[in-house]
């Protein structure tokens, strides 16, 4: 049984997933906005999740910090249309995250790290929660 923690919005760290309709989750979608430096696989990971659910993550942003790294030319050819990557030849500090979000063509932006991967119903319930 997973147990959730009570910030997850599940009252009493449930176990059950919550469910919505088609029309719940319609046009909740983000730009993901993923931070990368120096971890490629960890980058071709969650990629590869995120666009299994093109209805919450439609596009996707790589910022690459470290641009002596090409690597990660493969990722975007899986999926060129979604997928656009940025290798930043500059260190911005924190101001890239609000770079990179500029990019987004969308109202809602999630950004991370290339260290975090949201469950598909995590990821939901965030972006339901925002919506209402």
């Amino acid at each position: 049984m997973i147990e959730f923690p009570p910030w997850f919005g599940l009252a009493g760290g449930s176990s059950r997933t919550p469910t919505y309709t088609l029309e719940d989750t319609e046009d909740i979608g983000a730009t993901l906005v993923l931070m990368s430096y120096k971890r490629p696989d960890s980058v071709r990971r969650i990629v590869s999740n995120y666009l299994a659910w093109p209805e919450l993550v439609p596009k996707i942003i790589i910022w690459n910090a470290n641009p002596t790294d090409d690597s990660l030319a493969d990722v975007v050819a899986s999926d060129p249309e979604r997928i656009t990557l940025v290798s930043s030849t500059q260190d911005l500090g924190l101001h890239q995250r609000f770079a990179a979000a500029a990019l987004s063509e969308r109202p809602r932006v999630l950004v991370q790290d290339d260290d975090l991967m949201l469950p598909r119903h995590g990821l939901r319930r965030l972006l339901m929660a925002y919506k209402e």
